[in-house]
C-alpha cells in the first residue's frame, strides 16, 4: 500500500523528526511505500540585525538537520503552500496518515490546521491516524471550526491517539472513540541504524525547552550534588559554569541523553529517549497545559516520582538517589509497544 503521510516532517526540532523518521520506519518494515505529503507551517523569522544574527547562528543547525533529513527520510510529494492546494490536487496514494507529534494542535498548524484532519481527497480515500497529539488537555476552538473538525474526524477509519486526554478530548468534543497508543519512537527500543556507539558519559545532560527563572536559578546546583559537569543541549549561548552542545546534530542529541548520567528535561522526546536507553532522569513540569504529553506515558509506567513541579523541588527531593528500575518499565514499555503495533496492523488491513 502506498501511505502519504502528513506529519511536522520540516520542523527544526529533534523530537519532531525523529517521530517523522520512526513513523516511516514502521511503515516500511510492514511492507507499505511511503512518500511525506509536503505542507509546512511557516516558521517564526526575525527582522533587522537581530534576524540577521538569528540566521547566522541557525545556518549550522538546519545544515545538520537537513543532512539527517536527506539521509533517513523518505521522498516527499511536491510542495504544497496550502489546504486548498492540497483539496484541488492532492497526492496520488492509497492511504492518508496523519501523526504523530501535536499534528492536532491548532496553536501550531494555525491556518493549515485541516490538512492535519486529512480534510482533501476523495471520500472513500481510507484515512487514519497513529498517535496524533492535540498537545494539551483541552479542547478550546470556535464553534464553526470545531464544527469542520468534526466533520473531518468522522470520515477517518481508524483513530489512535498519543495521550489519554486525546481520547478524552476526541469523546468529549467529537463523539468518537480513539485508541491510545504510544509514539512512534517507542515502536522501537534504540536505533542503531542512526547511531549505534554510546558511550557512557559522566554528564547530567540538561534538554529544557522552556527555560524558567528557577532553572537558571538552581540548575547549576547539580554540578555539586551530581559530581559532574553539567550539559546543555538546547542552549543557542553559553551559560556560566555548564558545557553546551549546540548545535547537536540529530545523532550527537541521541548520543548525549543516551550516555547521560543523568537526564533533567521537559521535552516529551527527552523523556522518552531517557527511557529508551534507560537513563536516570528527572521531568520538569511547565504547569502550561500541555505537561500530558509526558505526564500520560511516565504515569502508564508507574514513573509518576520523576515528575517535579520545579528544578528547586527536583532538588530537594534527591531523585538520583531513586533508582528506576528499568526492569519492571522495559515490561510495560513493551506490552504498550505490542498493542500499538497491533493497532497499526489493523488499521492498514
Amino acid at each position: 500500500m502506498k501511505i502519504g503521510l502528513l506529519t511536522y516532517h520540516h520542523s527544526s526540532n529533534i523530537g519532531a523528526m525523529m517521530q517523522t523518521y520512526a513513523t516511516c520506519r514502521a511503515l516500511k518494515e510492514m511492507g507499505h511505500e511511503v512518500v511525506i505529503v509536503d505542507i509546512r507551517q511557516e516558521e517564526d523569522h526575525r527582522q533587522g540585525l537581530g534576524g540577521l544574527a538569528s540566521n547566522m547562528i541557525f545556518f549550522v543547525r538546519n545544515q545538520k538537520y537537513k543532512a539527517f533529513k536527506n539521509t533517513f527520510y523518505p521522498p516527499l510529494t511536491r510542495r504544497y503552500y496550502s489546504v486548498d492546494e492540497l483539496r484541488n490536487s492532492p497526492p496520488k496514494v492509497d492511504c492518508f496518515m496523519v501523526g504523530s507529534d501535536q499534528t492536532w494542535n491548532l496553536d501550531i498548524s494555525k491556518e493549515i490546521a485541516m490538512a492535519y484532519f486529512l480534510d482533501f481527497g476523495e471520500k472513500t480515500m481510507r484515512r487514519i491516524s497513529y498517535a496524533s497529539s492535540f498537545g494539551k488537555d483541552y479542547w478550546n476552538s470556535s464553534s464553526s471550526l470545531t464544527e469542520e473538525v468534526n466533520h473531518a474526524l468522522h470520515r477517518f477509519n481508524s483513530i489512535s491517539v498519543r495521550e489519554r486526554t486525546g481520547v478524552q478530548i476526541c469523546k468529549d468534543a467529537f463523539g468518537l472513540k480513539a485508541e491510545l497508543v504510544v509514539d512512534p519512537t517507542i515502536l522501537f527500543d534504540s536505533y542503531p541504524e542512526i547511531i549505534s556507539d554510546i558511550p557512557e558519559m559522566k554528564e547530567t545532560v540538561c534538554y529544557k525547552l522552556n527555560r524558567t527563572p528557577d532553572f537558571y536559578k538552581r540548575i547549576i546546583d547539580l554540578k555539586q550534588t551530581m559530581g559532574c559537569p553539567i550539559r546543555m543541549l538546547n542552549n543557542a549561548y553559553p551559560v556560566k559554569g555548564m558545557k553546551y552542545t549546540y548545535p547537536p546534530s540529530v545523532e550527537e542529541w541521541i548520543r548525549r541523553i543516551g550516555g547521560a548520567r543523568f537526564v533533567v528535561t521537559d521535552s516529551f522526546h527527552g523523556v522518552v529517549f531517557s527511557l529508551l536507553y534507560q537513563r536516570q532522569f528527572v521531568a520538569i513540569k511547565n504547569n502550561n497545559g500541555r505537561d500530558s504529553r509526558y505526564v500520560d506515558i511516565l504515569t502508564e509506567l508507574g514513573l509518576e516520582n520523576r515528575l517535579f513541579e520545579s528544578v528547586e523541588d527536583m532538588i530537594k527531593s534527591h531523585p538520583w538517589d531513586n533508582i528506576i528500575n528499568y526492569k519492571e518499565v522495559n515490561f510495560k514499555m513493551e506490552q504498550l509497544r505490542q498493542e500499538s503495533w497491533k493497532y497499526l496492523a489493523q488499521a492498514l488491513e
